[in-house]
């Protein structure tokens, strides 16, 4: 049995900004990712946004659980294969995006979404999958963009010029 950590990457057939990962991005990944190797691929694509999402794809169950994490188009998520088989999306990592303790997913500001930064991202978070934290927001850039020190507890993101966003993952 598989029991690889899954990229799930949702799009939709009337999203602009999924038509245009698909057409740059998509393939450079998917062998990135098969040359890598710890991760499974799975595209979802509705029909339109704003439709759940389709229930079965690529041979995989989808779990219903998974729409209450989708805010926009095209997302992606890291979930592990534990969590996917239990339908546990709440431990899933989101790119640009974080769960809150209330269960809402709040978006932050991140690189754009290509095979370079998603590669990346899944590298930066795969050892650490399903404990609720994301080397996402692990602070970058010289020490005086962040005046706090980020902690195994807490992390934070640098965002356009001096603001910033403090993270307390969940526990």
């Amino acid at each position: 049995m598989d029991n690889r950590p899954i990229l799930v990457m949702l799009f939709a057939d009337d999203c602009g900004w999924c038509t245009k990962f698909k057409t740059e991005s998509y393939e450079k990944l998917a062998t990135a990712v098969k040359q890598y190797g710890r991760i499974v691929m799975l595209p979802i694509t509705s029909k339109q946004r704003g439709t759940p999402l389709p229930l079965t794809s690529a041979g995989f169950t989808v779990p219903v659980e998974l729409n209450k994490l989708l805010i926009h188009y095209p997302l992606f998520i890291l979930i592990s294969r534990k969590d996917w088989n239990t339908k546990n999306v709440m431990n899933a990592l989101i790119y640009g995006a974080v769960i809150s303790v209330k269960g809402e997913v709040v978006s932050l500001p991140v690189e754009p979404a290509n095979e370079k930064t998603l590669l990346d991202w899944v590298k930066a978070n795969l050892d650490t999958l399903g404990n609720g934290k994301s080397e996402l927001l692990t602070a970058t850039g010289p020490e005086s963009a962040v005046a706090d020190k980020p902690s195994d507890e807490v992390r934070y993101l640098p965002s356009m010029g001096s603001c910033k966003f403090k993270i307390v993952p969940r526990k």
